[in-house]
């Protein structure tokens, strides 16, 4: 197994002091005009300062050191005379090799940095790293560039230190069963809100027009979310949706995605999401709790060795889109946050523009869900760029908003990222795509097994 993890982030402001030198360290090298600049820094201006991906990074890391606890933890005995003895447990455990990895943190444009983390790796003379970045998907944008940023700390770290040092990173996981589940519950929480703040008996409930509330807070935490409410109600395939499911992901140069089967994976990833959503009870389904984890312990074991065949499509499978139809529901998948360079194609359309589309062509539609299936955590991208952007287009509009949270935290990530922490190096493949650039090798190679 690892003896350390790394959890691999992005970075972000935390206060209004930190906004300028998280912005130099994101723009360095680039020509950026001041108002875009000056743009840039009133979205973080306006949640003063305070970027929520931090906060998500302390919130899962939290998560899994209690994980490893709770795994390694005595049992107390019930009922028993003899309680256990924790001063000897504790000088028991002193004299056996560690079981527990250590883990770090660190971002790329914010403290704490990678340099930061290896550091104090070195120092703690760790030997076999495993690093998670905070995105699911393949692209040079995101896992690409954390091997990169890893690579490039190891060699600021003294010879002896980077010549020891193993290193695995998880490949691209949008297909690892905890995250969409993980998913598919946070969609199904958005639109157990929306049927219930539809419903006129209960139209002054003070629901949330925006993000849910984190896992620990949400008053349905313990409750089947699917059963909150009835969505089962039939509807012939003609009939117009009453709400559109719109799935969001960070828009990226067009050959850079092209390259990595960016879209593919995005696609792949949503319609797990949405079958394991129309799959719940409240659509008529039926769901096996124990059977689940049964199937995601498997699969997350099996998981570094499992080449990926994407479909041929380049849309929802049309049963699919024949099973939404059927309780009033439609999909799409659109990009958001767009930078860089305006004569470099990116990906499209945009959030807004396919929301106003739809409107055109669907005049009656007046409901909007959005699941930000591309971020991983809660950042700036999904607090202004959805909740408050595309939010006054909906308004605008006269469409109804809301959005489901990102699902980063969630208990069965966590363990996921635990279990294949007790892995091998070797286990887990190696990326064979150019410096900077993401073919999706990693996933596409043949499986020995």
């Amino acid at each position: 197994m690892f003896d350390a993890i790394l959890l691999a982030s992005y970075g972000g402001p935390e206060k209004i002091d930190d906004i300028n030198p998280f912005l130099d360290r994101i723009l360095i090298g680039k020509r950026v005009p001041p108002a875009r600049r000056a743009a840039i820094f009133e979205r973080y201006e306006r949640f003063d300062g305070v970027s929520p991906l931090p906060g998500e990074c302390r919130r899962f890391l939290d998560r899994l050191s209690e994980a490893f606890a709770a795994e390694t933890a005595p049992a107390q005995p019930k009922n028993s005379a003899n309680p256990v003895n924790s001063t000897k447990i504790l000088a028991d455990a002193a004299l056996q090799p560690p079981t527990t990895p250590r883990i770090y943190w660190g971002n790329l444009y914010a403290p704490p940095t990678f340099d930061d983390a290896f550091a104090q790796m070195e120092a703690d003379g760790v030997r076999r790293l495993f690093v998670f970045p905070t995105s699911a998907f393949g692209s040079p944008q995101s896992c690409r560039r954390y091997i990169d940023a890893v690579r490039d700390a190891v060699r600021r770290r003294s010879p002896e230190f980077a010549a020891r040092l193993q290193i695995a990173q998880t490949p691209p996981f949008f297909d690892l069963p905890a995250y969409r589940r993980a998913a598919a519950d946070a969609l199904l929480t958005a639109l157990a809100w929306d049927e219930l703040e539809s419903n006129p008996f209960d139209a002054a409930a003070p629901f949330s027009q925006t993000a849910q509330t984190p896992q620990s807070l949400d008053p349905l935490k313990n409750v089947d979310i699917a059963d909150a409410a009835d969505f089962n109600d039939a509807e012939s395939d003609d009939a117009p949706p009453k709400r559109l499911i719109l799935f969001s992901a960070h828009s990226l140069p067009t050959d850079d995605a092209l390259k990595s089967a960016y879209t593919a994976q995005l696609l792949a990833a949503a319609t797990a999401v949405l079958r394991s959503t129309l799959d719940a009870p409240g659509f008529g389904g039926q769901v096996a709790e124990e059977k689940n984890a049964a199937e995601d312990a498997d699969a997350t074991l099996r998981f570094p060795a499992r080449n990926f065949v994407f479909p041929d499509a380049a849309d929802f499978p049309p049963e699919l889109r024949r099973r939404l139809r059927s309780v009033g529901l439609d999909a799409a998948l659109a990009f958001q946050s767009r930078s860089g360079s305006p004569g470099t194609p990116w990906l499209e359309p945009s959030v807004a523009d396919f929301v106003r589309r739809y409107k055109e062509e669907n005049p009656d539609w007046n409901r909007l869900i959005v699941s930000p299936i591309g971020f991983f955590f809660e950042n700036m991208e999904t607090v202004f760029d959805l909740d408050v952007e595309l939010k006054e287009v909906c308004d605008e509009l006269g469409v109804s908003y809301r959005r489901a949270a990102c699902c980063g935290a969630d208990d069965r990530l966590v363990c996921a990222v635990r279990d294949l922490a007790r892995r091998e190096p070797s286990d887990f493949p190696v990326c064979r795509s150019a410096p900077g650039a993401c073919d999706f090798s990693c996933r596409r190679a043949a499986d020995p097994r």
